[in-house]
This record gives C-alpha cells, structure tokens and sequence, in this order.
C-alpha cells in the first residue's frame, strides 16, 4: 500500500545525487565556455573574485561551503570545502587573509566512495583563543552505484587533519548533511543534520540530527520528525545552546501517517523548523512550519544544467531552505533567520517541463525561539522577470548584520546565465531587519548548463569582523570552479540595487546533432532522460538491450533481447520482443512479462503504457492501455505509437498518415510518417516518408504543420527538453543538442 510513496521518494533522490563524469572524460572534452563574457566593474565594497579551488584541476566544483573562525577578531581565518564529482580525494580550503589566497589540504577519508557531495564546514571555539579551536567538515560520500555513507572529519585551526569517522552506517542512503557548532566556548558540541532514505515499504524520508559531546564522539542518530518526504536539513545553535533546524518537507505526512500513506498530502511543500534544549536528545513533538511553498521538492528551472545532453537525468532546483541566528549580543541578539527560494511549479512526477513561473528568495525571521514568524519578504525584488535559486543566509556576530547571497538570472534577457547576489541588513525598521541593495558580486556571468548538476544543491556565505564572504560555483573556467569575494558591509549598503534587463527566454531547441557511440534498431528516451537502445547485436528476442549512463560508460549492456523499446518516466525499459511478447523491467533489473502480444510499445510521461498489439483492424493493428491489472482495447489502429505527457496517444498508421487523440476525438495531421515520437514537453517529432542520407527525413510539429529539420533516420525517440534522439538507416545513433 505504500510502495507507490517509496518509489517516488527513490526516484527523487535520483534526480538530487549529482551525476559522476570520470576524471578521463572530464579532462578529455571539457564543455568550453563560449563567447568571452567581459569582465564588469563591480559595486563599491565588492573584492575582486578569487578562485578558490585549484587553477589546474579538472574536477567539476557545484556546491560549495565556507565558514569564518569565530575565534579571530580580524576575520582572516576561513575554512572552505566543496564537492568532488571526479575525484576520489577531499580536499578542503583555508585561508588566513581574509580569503585573499587559499591553500588546499587533502582531507581525511573513511571510505573509498566514487566521489564526494554535499559539503559542510564549521569551527568551534576552543577555549576562546585563536589557535585553540577545530575545524569541522560533513561530506556525503558516494560509490558508483549511487550509495551513500556521511563522513565527518575533524582539522585542527590550522586546518590539517585529526580524524574522521562516518557517522552513519544504517544502509539508509543519508544525504544532505550539514554542520553546526555551539557558539560557547568548548571543542564541540557538533550537530549534523539530515534525510535519510531507507528502503523499506513505509519507511518513508526521515530528517535525523546527529550530535556529540566532545567534537568528535558521535551518538547514535535522532529522528527529528518524518512527513514522509523531508529534505535539506540545515543546523543552527543559538548564543543559549538550544538547537535549531530547518528543512523542506515536500510530502505532509507524520510519523503516525507515514506507513499507511498511499500518496502525499502536502506535495506543494511547506518549510519546517524544530529545535532541541537538551543537544540534540529531544525535539519538538510537531516541527513548527514556517510558511508554504509552491515548489515542493524541487522545480525544473529553464536553461539549467544540461538538461538531457550526454545523458544527464533532469535536474530540479529545491527550496534549500537555510538558518542563521544572531548571538551577537546587540539589539537583534537571539533573532532566527529563514532564507528559502520559491515561487516556481513543482516538478510532477518525472517530467521535465520546464516551470512557468520564476523562482525568488524569500526570508523570515523569529524573535521568540522559532514558535511565530514575520511574514515573508522576497529579498532579490529587483529580479522582476527571471529566476533566482539557492539562497544562504549569515549573521556576522561582530556586529549583528545579516548577509545573504544567492544566484540569481537577472542580467540576462534569456534567463540562462547566472551571477550571484548579495545583500544585507544592518538595522531593523519597524521591528524587522531592513535590507538594503542587491548588488552582483561576481564580474561576469557563468552558464548553469556547463555540467549535469548545474549549481548543485546549495552555496554558503559567512561573514566575519565587518566583512563577508560568499562562496560560490562560476564557470568562467568552462568547468565549474570555486570563487569567493570579500565583501565589505559597511560600504556595499550604500550601493544601488542591480534591476532585471528585458528580453525573451532562450529558444532551448538545439541545432546540432552530436553522434553517440554503438549501433542501434529502435531508441526510447524517458521523461528523466534515460535512453535505452535496441543493439544490432542479436540475441534471444531480438536485438540486445542497452541503457545508456553517458560519455564515460557509454551504452551498457543489459540481458535481454527486442525489437522495440520505450522508458517509462521513471527511466526503465519496456519492450516488444520478435515473438511479440511485452516486458517491463524491475528496479532490479529483471524482466516482468505482461500478457498479451505487442507490435510496439509507448509510455508517457504520465506513467502511462501502451501498445499496438497484433489484432489486425483499420490502419493496422489495435491500440491497447494497460489498464493496471490488464489492456483495455482503445478505439483506432496504427503501425507505430507515441504518447504525449497528458497520456493521449499519437498513432503512425499503416497508410503513413499521422493520428493524435484530442480527448474526444481522433484529429488528422497533416503529412506522412514511418515513426513518431513525443516528449513529455509535449514536442512532436517524425520521421518521414523522403528519402534523405541517413534514412528519410525528420520533422518537427509546430502546432500547425511539420518543420523539417537537417538529418535522417529510420527511429526516433523524444527527450523531455523536447530534442530528438534517432537511429539512422546504418544503425549510427545521434542526439539533437
């Protein structure tokens, strides 16, 4: 009863574990950066950009943390981290200029993970004195199979290695750690929160928080609550020790509810807060929520990431909400800062249909311990027209100012390329922090669609003795790398605020074909933008089944033979066999045969299954939908089969003439066709009757005739970013990019 929870839960993690490219293939064809984008000068108070991470690697550098030692008057001493999609060694940042210049050190490791994500840092304060504190890091390492296991690592003030541990060991799959220290003098406490993932049937998300004594000691993991779908669990401390988290529960469930649930109740999201007096033994009995959201788990943002090129799965962008709180001992002291970004649609399902709405930052802030919250405020209003994502919030506890930085698409009129922003406040006015400009801090704009995990998860901004320091993922390298600016605060809240520029959205449609390796009969792309292949190679079946895990692995073979192939949303095959028998494959790759007989095969985006099977009728062969139990007969016939991302079918038939189900009715379209395909964007594709190189010709629906498109084939199948993927009559396979 509660499989169909778990098995979104499942999928959705997939999309959030970055995507792993090989160190080889990385280094062999990194993405270039395209026209030069000239460098600007950049407002009063902002430093000039620094890179963080090394100037010769060729690692892939999308999330990024940073923190100030609390310890230092002067707030020179940073330590930063980042994640390491190439690489097996984590290597963490310091500085002791105020991040002027960097220094890198390869951090201790526990396992022996693919690579690394998902990165946190934290100082304590010793005894108060500089030098007597530690610096702390959490890190989700990942094996190739996608596991996970959290690592924590303990540096001294000087940054070099103690010890490190994993923290848990359950098998749950934890992800997105994050770190916090208490602000009191002492080597510790440490706190890490986080989701996990376990497996099991009504198990559902739930957010954890470990916690030690001594700044290394774990415990054994609490359960702060359990909605069914908890995400993104940020820690705070306050000046008393009352611990705080913040996080995304994108499903509204309770721990109560969550084992008989059969769907979510609250899938828009809503942002959660809970807190601990007693380090982190003891919760709130029902998080505190804060606000609503419309954005759920995540949303899939325009232009961003690579969308489906080279294999990359859609990559949503989620609320990420952060905390800060002010122990600074000023007029703001205990205050607790929100900071979340919202506004956009929600992903449904699988689909990769990019939102209609734009993405915003918003911030809320308590002064009774996190129990009311002023309502929010959207904090980039001068984005009037384009997205902004992944906010980070600090308090700079020398003086009580709030800082904030985000990326933000403001100052391109095709809403693609990025910067980010910041602001801060300094004052409250009417019992709630005032902020003042938004100004870029980077000089010049990078491309979120340089790698398949556009800009990660999150980035992270601290602040220190009158000065900030965002942190940052920029592709001005052409692979993303890490940068920061010292910002100083007195001077950047005099700056004016930077306002949207006009203009229309990218046409995101390619216009080149890129050639993959292998050869191939029939292709099947999913709403997630899997793509699994007929081979040429014949085994029992037919032709053999391959999946394809981009330009590192390339097409991996998979037992198993057919004819015709299609992905369901989820990513995983359907096939029509050459005895016509119709198979689905299990999560664990098995095959499930589905009675009955089939000519071809279709899944939308919808979840949907089709088929045309092998009762002869008007236009060739009978239409069938699974129905869950079995086919139900669907009134036409066809040849060749495709399925829109509302479920209604688009029908090749025996004559070549092209059919499309309106809800109601069959309508013609024009032209003729020897196969069709149909992204879960809705884009329809064929392959026509004219004979061209490579096969015949490809064309695109425009909503009222076929534009013809350079190429030819004899097989195609459509992405969710609306671009094709076809087999040409030798068997070579291309990718519209």
């Amino acid at each position: 009863m509660v499989s169909s929870v778990n098995r979104d839960l499942t999928t959705i993690r997939r999309q959030l574990l970055p995507v792993r490219r090989p160190a080889t293939a990385s280094t062999a064809t990194p993405k270039p950066a395209g026209a030069a984008r000239p460098s600007v000068t950049l407002p009063s108070g902002v430093g000039p950009n620094v890179q963080v991470s090394p100037t010769t690697s060729t690692d892939r550098f999308s999330e990024t943390a940073v923190a100030a030692d609390p310890t230092d008057p002067t707030g020179q001493r940073l330590a930063a981290s980042a994640n390491f999609l190439t690489s097996e060694n984590h290597i963490v940042f310091a500085s002791t200029s105020g991040g002027a210049t960097w220094g890198s050190s390869l951090e201790v490791s526990v396992a022996s993970p693919a690579f690394f994500a998902d990165p946190g840092v934290a100082w304590d304060t010793g005894t108060g004195a500089v030098g007597s504190n530690h610096i702390y890091y959490s890190i989700l390492g990942v094996d190739a199979a996608g596991n996970t296991e959290l690592e924590f690592a303990r540096n001294d003030s000087s940054n070099a290695a103690i010890a490190a541990s994993s923290i848990d060991t359950s098998g749950d799959e934890p992800d997105k750690p994050m770190i916090a220290t208490d602000p009191r003098t002492g080597n510790g406490p440490v706190y890490i929160g986080y989701d996990t993932n376990p497996s099991a049937a009504g198990s559902g998300q739930p957010l954890m928080v470990a916690a030690n004594r001594d700044g290394f000691g774990f415990g054994f993991p609490v359960q702060v609550w359990n909605s069914g779908g908890d995400i993104g669990a940020w820690p705070a401390v306050a000046g008393n020790g009352t611990v705080y988290v913040v996080w995304d529960d994108y499903c509204g469930g309770t721990p109560s509810t969550v084992p008989t649930l059969t769907s979510c109740p609250n899938p828009s999201g809503q942002i959660l807060l809970s807190k601990s007096a007693d380090g982190g033994t003891t919760w709130l009995s029902a998080p505190v929520r804060i606000a609503g959201t419309t954005t759920g788990f995540g949303s899939i943002l325009p232009n961003y990431a690579t969308e489906c090129t080279a294999g990359c799965p859609a990559r949503p962008v989620g609320p990420q909400p952060q905390i800060a709180i002010d122990h600074s001992g000023g007029a703001r002291n205990g205050t607790i800062y929100v900071v979340y970004a919202d506004g956009a649609d929600r992903q449904i399902l699988a689909s990769t249909v990019p939102s209609a709405h734009r993405m915003h930052i918003f911030l809320q802030e308590s002064k009774d311990g996190g129990t009311t919250w002023s309502s929010r405020v959207q904090i980039d209003s001068g984005n009037t027209r384009n997205d902004s994502w992944e906010p980070s919030v600090a308090v700079d506890q020398s003086n009580g100012n709030v800082v904030l930085t985000w990326y933000d698409r403001r100052d391109d009129p095709n809403n693609k390329l990025y910067r980010p922003y910041y602001s801060e406040s300094a004052a409250d006015g009417s019992g709630l922090a005032q902020f003042t400009a938004q100004i870029p801090v980077a000089d010049t704009q990078s491309d979120p669609s340089i790698d398949c995990n556009g800009t990660g998860d999150y980035l992270q901004i601290a602040a220190a003795a009158g000065t900030a320091h965002p942190l940052w993922s920029d592709t001005r390298t052409g692979l993303p790398a890490v940068f920061t600016s010292a910002i100083t605060e007195s001077a950047a809240t005099t700056a004016g605020t930077v306002s949207s520029v006009t203009g229309a959205l990218r046409d995101p449609h390619g216009t080149s074909w890129v050639g993959l390796p292998g050869l191939g009969s029939a292709i099947g792309v999913g709403a997630d933008c899997q793509a699994w292949l007929i081979g040429l190679n014949q085994v029992g079946g037919g032709g053999g089944v391959w999946a394809w895990e981009g330009p590192g692995p390339g097409w991996v073979p998979f037992p198993g033979g057919g004819v015709r192939i299609a992905t369901a949303a989820f990513g995983l095959p359907r096939i029509v066999n050459n005895a016509n028998g119709i198979f689905f494959m299990r999560n664990d790759g098995s095959w499930q045969a589905l009675a009955g007989a089939g000519l071809d095969v279709a899944s939308g985006a919808n979840i949907s299954l089709w088929v045309i099977g092998v009762n002869a009728t008007g236009g060739g062969y009978g239409l069938w939908f699974f129905n869950g139990g079995g086919w139900s007969p669907f009134a036409g016939g066809g040849v060749r089969l495709a399925i829109g991302p509302d479920g209604s079918p688009w029908v090749v038939n025996s004559a070549g003439t092209i059919w499309h189900w309106t809800g109601t009715a069959w309508q013609q379209l024009p032209g003729l066709a020897i196969d069709i395909g149909v992204g879960a964007d809705g884009s329809a594709w064929i392959i026509g009757l004219n004979p061209v190189g490579g096969g015949f010709g490809i064309y695109r629906w425009s909503g009222t005739g076929w534009d013809a498109v350079p190429g030819g084939g004899i097989a195609i199948s459509v992405g969710p970013d609306g671009l094709p993927w076809i087999v040409s009559s030798n068997g070579g396979i291309y990718e519209r990019v």
